[in-house]
């Protein structure tokens, strides 16, 4: 998580490279082939993009919620968008017939973890509150020398 790249990085890297060039790219990667000759360390992604806090709204229209799409490319065979709006999260995954005959299957897997995660964590115990460390006993002051004075009841150690 540390090495995540975060929002407004993204934010940054797509002012330089734009969508422009990514298309061109990826267009020249599978007319070359290059799924072919270089194979992929990976054939799954994930990514995590962070959506507005609060409501957008068009001609006075309230957006409900938002899900994301991730294209794939050559050799890529499953691509998870994990989007936020509000205080919503989506799972939305995009995947290759060859790679995955039964996207239904796979979904109903998400959706059966989260619950089975879900409830986990309901049924976990609370966490125990940290114990009160036992207060320090204050020093008391002697008497100000001031106000001992003008009692003519002043003390000397």
């Amino acid at each position: 998580m540390t090495d995540a790249i975060g929002a407004r990085n993204m934010t940054e890297i797509s002012k330089v490279s734009p969508a422009l060039f990514m298309a061109l790219g990826a267009q020249l990667y599978t007319r070359l082939g290059l799924a072919d000759r270089v194979g992929l360390p990976f054939s799954t992604v994930v990514t995590n993009v962070p959506g507005p806090p609060v409501p957008i709204y068009s001609s006075g229209a309230r957006l409900e919620s938002m899900m994301g799409l991730l294209c794939l490319t050559d050799g890529l065979g499953l691509g998870h968008v994990v989007q936020s709006y509000c205080k919503e999260a989506t799972i939305a995954f995009t995947a290759c017939r060859k790679l995955m005959p039964d996207p239904d299957f796979y979904a109903k897997c998400i959706e059966d973890s989260f619950t089975e995660l879900r409830d986990a964590a309901k049924a976990a115990p609370a966490p125990a509150a940290p114990e009160a460390k036992p207060a320090k006993a204050e020093k008391t002051k002697p008497a100000a020398k001031k106000g001992a004075a003008k009692n003519g009841k002043s003390k000397t150690k």
